[in-house]
């Protein structure tokens, strides 16, 4: 079993491209040159700057312009923004018959809400509190880069900030396009529809927004749409993703038990039906025959997608933290929230299928255990983990340590083999919030959003 003490003791350094299986520190010139890789049409992001200008611009108006609101019109504004619940505490503020009539209907609400937790305790934690315990991103409620994702087929890069605006990237140098929508709160995640250059599902603490962007990379006129793909209670959505050929979209709420698979085209939704906990966190297998689905317990589940068959697993304890699957559908990596190891779960030819499956168990490949090298501790309790598109990458970043850890994985004869590669460090204390891989002809780019709001590109050659 690989472990972190197999790296190459230079934690200190910040490193800026790996070449032929390891890191190299250089200066800025050489990095923007990496190999057959030019950066030149790579957007340059800090979206710490840019979310500075628009508060100053919105602070600046708070300032020269007052509203007096009447309590009516207070109330109708807080329901449209907050939700039904502040609206009633806005109105419980008042002390006159409305008020009291406010205070009234909380208590209520309240009653119903501990008898509700009483039969089901994972409502004890809902909304942004919920956002932040599943989210893949470090310290999701004050980072100011929320999410980070690729097309896999265009040169296209969308980036969710903390003020649950997204923005959109090209290799077009021009005017970047801002999403916002009055039910866009609380971005948790981001998945672009596979071959469909325009379609970006966005998962919200409202269900999934579907935008549609035309034109973007064109001098032409920018044109938008937007879906809400809501399931009664199916919100906050904690995850979702296409399926391979992007005629399904998953999603999963973590306060929901049941899955969605919605056929966008028809306008249809499948839930994928269970009683237990509800969901967190779910993968499709690159070959499209399963999708995995976690739980907010150590309950996880294996679908079959030809008939939604599946199979219930458990872990030892604590709750699958962050998971991937290998590009040849074989080996599931995952890790947890309580132990320091990246497990391997093997599936040759539907063995997880069959009656015996239940003896077959997950194995530690790596030991993840924090650890201190030259003055600096790495490693620990991992809070996320993407892999290559090529297969031949697996990046790790952990919660409480700020350095990346990057393996080299290598799959021969069903024989999984991680080895480590490197360590990746940002500038002074940054951490790394999010991490993806872009796919690209020549290479691999691990795309790194810093928790100073800078985004890096990080090049394999």
């Amino acid at each position: 079993m690989s472990s972190l003490y197999n790296f190459p003791h230079n934690p200190n350094e910040t490193t800026n491209f790996a070449k032929n299986e390891r890191m190299v520190t250089s200066l800025p010139s050489i990095e923007l040159n990496a190999g057959s890789l030019s950066f030149s049409n790579y957007p340059e992001i800090n979206i710490n700057r840019e979310l500075f200008h628009a508060s100053r611009a919105r602070d600046e108006k708070n300032v020269l312009v007052q509203v007096e609101e009447s309590i009516v019109k207070a109330v109708i504004r807080t329901y449209f923004e907050k939700g039904l619940f502040s609206a009633l505490e806005a109105a419980a503020k008042e002390q006159n018959l409305v008020g009291a009539g406010a205070r009234y209907v909380i208590r209520v609400l309240d009653v119903g809400r501990q008898i509700k937790v009483f039969f089901r305790p994972h409502l004890k934690i809902q909304g942004v509190e919920s956002i932040a315990k599943f989210s893949q991103t470090r310290n999701w409620a004050q980072s100011p880069i929320r999410c980070i994702c690729w097309h896999p087929n265009f040169f296209k890069l969308a980036v969710a900030a903390e003020d649950d605006s997204v923005r959109l990237y090209s290799d077009k140098q021009g005017i970047v396009p801002i999403l916002k929508h009055g039910l866009q709160k609380g971005i948790c995640c981001m998945a672009w529809r596979p071959w469909s250059p325009s379609e970006l599902a966005i998962g919200t603490q409202n269900g999934v927004l579907l935008w549609t962007i035309e034109n973007f990379i064109q001098n032409a006129p920018i044109k938008q749409q937007t879906q809400l793909l809501k399931h009664e209670s199916h919100a906050p959505v904690t995850s979702l993703q296409w399926n391979p050929d992007g005629t399904l979209l998953a999603s999963a709420s973590s306060s929901d038990a049941d899955v969605l698979i919605w056929d966008v085209d028809r306008n249809k939704c499948q839930p994928l039906k269970r009683v237990g906990s509800p969901a967190a966190l779910l993968a499709w297998a690159p070959n499209a025959s399963t999708l995995c689905t976690t739980t907010t317990t150590n309950v996880f589940r294996i679908w079959k997608a030809n008939n939604w068959t599946m199979d219930r697993w458990i872990i030892g304890c604590g709750t699958i933290q962050s998971l991937v699957w290998s590009p040849c559908s074989t080996f599931l990596l995952f890790i947890t929230t309580e132990e320091p190891f990246l497990y391997s779960l093997g599936f040759v030819d539907d063995y997880v299928f069959t009656s015996g499956s239940n003896s077959k168990q997950a194995m530690p490949v790596v030991d993840l255990s924090k650890m201190e090298v030259d003055g600096m501790e790495i490693g620990g309790k991992a809070q996320t983990m993407c892999m290559s598109p090529q297969g031949n990458l697996l990046a790790i970043s952990f919660k409480e340590t700020n350095a990346i850890a990057v393996f080299s994985v290598s799959i021969r004869k069903f024989l999984l083999n991680v080895t480590a590669l490197g360590l990746i460090n940002g500038l002074g204390n940054e951490f790394p919030s999010t991490i993806c891989f872009q796919d690209t002809k020549e290479t691999n780019v691990l795309t790194i959003g810093w928790s100073s709001g800078r985004i890096q590109y990080f090049p394999f050659v």
